[in-house]
């Protein structure tokens, strides 16, 4: 009976201690598990297209659109590596010094929406991709617009808003027929936008002004 108690105890007590470092093991290893991945040279790359104070002294109309192509481009390119694409773009806002919550936040929203519209559209296939990384249209390859280029088409018309006429969270790829469909047409999309943006301080009180006049 003694033999039995003291050979029951001992294999509960490498039981217990079995699981002790199991946990133990497993905490070591999470840091590493749950650690982004990035490319230090495709944070390099995104983060001079994405830099607000950059994008601010863009001259010309439409003259963020080709930075967008090319930021998707690489961020494409991080992702087929196995980088997470939020810590990567991230950490380009990092090092552009930049420090606008919201506007980072949203520019960040606004390049993974992008990168998944390219991708459903099927537009990331070898041509589409050397067309992105030089700035230029991809072509759409899957659905009812096969055929058009994938155009950079500006959420908040800059007719009705210019000041948003070079932010990269204002810009959306859509087909061109839908591109030119949209125009300037403004509705309840761009006015909750707008309501959003200026709350975050990313839009003046005259933007938005001019968002809600273009509803009315």
């Amino acid at each position: 009976m003694a033999l039995h108690s003291r050979f029951h105890f001992l294999a509960s007590t490498l039981a217990v201690v079995a699981f002790l470092c199991s946990c133990s093991a497993t905490q070591k290893r999470r840091p590493h598990q749950t650690r982004p991945v990035l490319n230090t040279a495709h944070v390099s790359k995104i983060a001079p297209l994405i830099d607000p104070a950059r994008l601010s002294t863009l001259k010309g109309k439409r003259a963020a659109n080709p930075r967008l192509k090319k930021a998707c481009y690489w961020l494409e390119t991080a992702r087929r590596e196995g980088a997470d694409l939020k810590a990567t773009i991230t950490e380009a806002h990092q090092l552009t010094g930049h420090d606008h919550p919201a506007r980072e936040a949203e520019q960040s929203t606004a390049l993974i929406r992008n990168l998944t519209i390219l991708d459903r559209l099927q537009c990331l296939d070898q041509s589409g991709m050397e067309k992105l990384r030089k700035g230029y249209s991809p072509i759409v390859q899957r659905g009812p617009y096969s055929g058009e280029k994938a155009a950079v088409d500006h959420i908040i018309p800059r007719s009705i808003c210019p000041e948003l006429d070079n932010s990269i969270f204002n810009l959306e790829f859509l087909p061109e027929t839908l591109n030119r469909r949209k125009s300037n047409r403004v509705t309840q999309r761009q006015v909750t936008l707008a309501e959003r943006w200026y709350q975050q301080g990313i839009l003046s009180r005259t933007g938005l002004e001019q968002v809600q006049s273009a509803h009315q």
